[in-house]
C-alpha cells in the first residue's frame, strides 16, 4: 500500500522488471507459439490472434490470478481498487495488438540497411 502514495521509484522499476520478465514475456512467447502452429505471422488472422491472447491475459491474469495473489500478500486487490476495469481491458487488448505488429516491424527492420539483422 505505501509504494502508491505518490511515485515509488523502487516500486515502479521491480514492477516493470517483473512484469515485463513474467506475464508479458510468457504470453509473447504464447502468441509467438500460436503464430508458428498455425503459420500465420500477418495480416488480420495475425491480429485477431493478438486480440486473442491480450484479452486472455486480462481474463486470466488480472481477473483469475490477481485476485487471489493480492488478497494472499496484501489482504485485498490493489489492482482492482486502483485500475478502472476499462482501462486494464483497453491495456490489455493494445499489448496483444501490438504482438501482432512485432512481425511486420521485423520484416520492415531486417529491410532496411543498418539494422540489427545487417550487422549480426
Amino acid at each position: 500500500d505505501a509504494a502508491l502514495q505518490g511515485v515509488n521509484v523502487g516500486a515502479v522499476l521491480v514492477g516493470l522488471v517483473l512484469h515485463q520478465a513474467g506475464p508479458s514475456l510468457a504470453w509473447g512467447l504464447a502468441y509467438g507459439a500460436i503464430l508458428h502452429a498455425t503459420d500465420r505471422r500477418s495480416g488480420a488472422v495475425a491480429v485477431l490472434i493478438g486480440a486473442a491472447v491480450g484479452l486472455a491475459s486480462q481474463a486470466i491474469d488480472v481477473n483469475l490470478v490477481m485476485p487471489v495473489a493480492m488478497r494472499a500478500l496484501h489482504g485485498h486487490d490493489l489492482w482492482a481498487e486502483n485500475v478502472p476495469a476499462l482501462w486494464s481491458w483497453a491495456a490489455h487488448l493494445v499489448f496483444g495488438l501490438s504482438l501482432a505488429c512485432f512481425p511486420e516491424v521485423m520484416r520492415r527492420l531486417a529491410g532496411r540497411p543498418g539494422s540489427a539483422q545487417d550487422a549480426a
